[in-house]
């Protein structure tokens, strides 16, 4: 809308005031009209997608997700729903294709306590320093494991499972406040000074016996998590401990020694510091490096992609060191608005996290949760149902159409769209387009494939609205003059699986992230 004033008007403060009100009125209005997902209008710009073959960046490693909190709670359920349930996870063509997974060992909380919330009092494998260790502790975490490694196995043939061993909090006896969710004070670390050794014992304890007596092999183990947070205080709702700069390098240093005197440094590595944002994790990263001994204990950096900005810099930074960034926990903390809202927001993060972190692997924080957090879960069900049903949730769909599509050996390829990822197969075969559409107007995609040889006349498109209630629409496609044309619906995911083959002249990109492509 387009208001003209006049003389009259500006000469009358009574008339200006109407005329101000009435402008206020209908901004508002006009605003209101645009914040539900209309697929009847269009944005008026077409948003022309370029694709660089050429420029390879990482090689997916796989998509994932922790296991705490809710396999401790799902573990309870029957045999035959924990393998349906985990069957979905694993499934490499029906199901979300996770090969990774987050063990959490747990501390173990100490027993009169009642503060953690439901579920998320994980139990611990050693009451008390002078205890034996109870390995038929956490039965219902490791049911859920062992069906995740079956179910995979069972789909693929092989394991290509990897496993990191995570903690939360060292067990309540080694604790300064006798509490798990931490010390009694704000960004202190509770971790008594004289059990930095003993904790460390542990943990490898912990991995040791399962693979010894499990064949359960973790491929790193992380001895904290979120460790610069300054939430984890006595008492609190979850385990949590927090670390300062010195005490993560004296506990790395503590179980890079156990890891080598117990001779397990042959299948198993450190991997660190899962800070909860991109910055806190790469100003952690860069004192590692000044410590000058611990970035070569590790073998991996994790972090969590819940907020900061430093993605290139951390991706650049671990180039440097020869290391691998995974996006190791993510979902929508501090986001705001709607579920729905929520979900295309973690969609979002997903393609810049992959765009721009260069991470080979994202794992998400809950597979599955409570219905009143639908917007966490993958799979949803009621805590307090004693049916115990379990249904996939909207943000199961959404995710797949990475997880399912841009497959462990997939190479990510550059393209100049902010929201559209795209990968090619190892034999150059297939390639996949993924274009995310969050905005509450439908979007209208030219997607230029001529840079690819033996295109295909036909590609699958995948589609997920959010609003959806059915999951996955799939259909065939045929290709427009080598392009793809179309109108991304308001609130949708949709990937294309393209036939091509494509010759091997390709090179993998260096460097500057972006290689001076510009992003729409």
């Amino acid at each position: 809308m387009i208001l003209k004033t006049n003389s009259s008007i500006t000469k009358c403060p009574t008339l200006l005031v109407l005329f101000v009100l009435l402008l206020s009125t209908s901004i508002s209005l006009a605003a209101q009209t645009i914040t539900k997902l209309d697929n009847t209008a269009t944005l008026n710009h077409t948003e022309n997608v370029s694709i660089y073959p050429s420029l390879k960046r990482q090689v997916i490693d796989g998509w994932g997700g922790s296991l705490c909190w809710w396999a401790n709670l799902i573990g309870g359920f029957s045999d035959a729903k924990v393998k349906q349930i985990c069957d979905s996870i694993t499934d490499p063509k029906h199901g979300l294709n996770m090969n990774i997974f987050r063990f959490n060992i747990g501390g173990g909380d100490d027993p009169t306590h009642t503060h953690l919330g439901y579920g998320k009092n994980v139990p611990g494998y050693k009451a008390s320093a002078a205890a034996s260790y109870d390995w038929n502790q956490d039965a219902n975490q490791r049911k859920i494991l062992k069906q995740l490694i079956a179910s995979r196995i069972a789909q693929k043939g092989v394991n290509d499972i990897q496993l990191i061993a995570f903690s939360n909090s060292p067990p309540h006896w080694m604790t300064i406040s006798g509490c798990v969710s931490g010390h009694e004070a704000k960004s202190t670390c509770n971790l008594q000074p004289s059990m930095f050794v003993p904790f460390a014992d542990y943990l490898t304890e912990v991995v040791k016996h399962y693979h010894d007596s499990l064949g359960i092999t973790f491929n790193t183990v992380e001895p904290f998590n979120e460790p610069f947070s300054d939430w984890w205080t006595a008492k609190g709702g979850q385990e949590g401990c927090y670390f300062g700069q010195n005490d993560q390098h004296t506990m790395i240093r503590e179980l890079y020694s156990k890891l080598v005197s117990k001779n397990m440094t042959g299948y198993c590595s450190i991997s660190a510091m899962d800070a909860n944002n991109l910055d806190d994790g790469y100003e952690g990263i860069k004192q590692y490096i000044a410590a000058g001994d611990i970035i070569s204990k590790i073998s991996r950096i994790d972090v969590h992609s819940y907020g900061g900005t430093q993605r290139k810099a951390l991706a650049t930074l671990a180039a440097s060191l020869g290391k691998k960034v995974w996006q190791s926990e993510s979902g929508p903390l501090w986001i705001g608005g709607s579920a729905n809202e929520q979900i295309m927001f973690i969609a979002n993060r997903i393609v810049t996290d992959i765009k721009e972190l260069q991470c080979p692997a994202w794992i998400d924080w809950q597979i599955a949760s409570d219905h009143k957090g639908p917007q966490w879960g993958l799979f949803v069900w009621k805590y307090d149902d004693p049916s115990n049903y379990v249904y996939k949730s909207i943000a199961y769909y959404i995710r797949a159409q990475f997880s399912r599509y841009i497959k462990q050996g997939y190479t990510i390829i550059d393209n100049n769209h902010k929201n559209v990822l795209t990968a090619i197969s190892p034999d150059e075969k297939e390639l996949v387009v993924t274009l995310n559409n969050a905005d509450v107007f439908s979007r209208k995609f030219v997607v230029d494939l001529s840079a690819f040889t033996g295109l295909g006349a036909e590609a699958k498109q995948v589609q997920t609205l959010v609003t959806a209630t059915t999951g996955n629409i799939e259909t065939t496609v045929h290709l427009i003059r080598s392009s793809i044309i179309y109108d991304a619906p308001a609130g949708s995911v949709t990937t294309y699986i393209i036939p091509i083959h494509q010759s091997s002249s390709s090179v993998v990109a260096k460097g500057e992230i972006e290689n001076g492509i510009k992003y729409n």
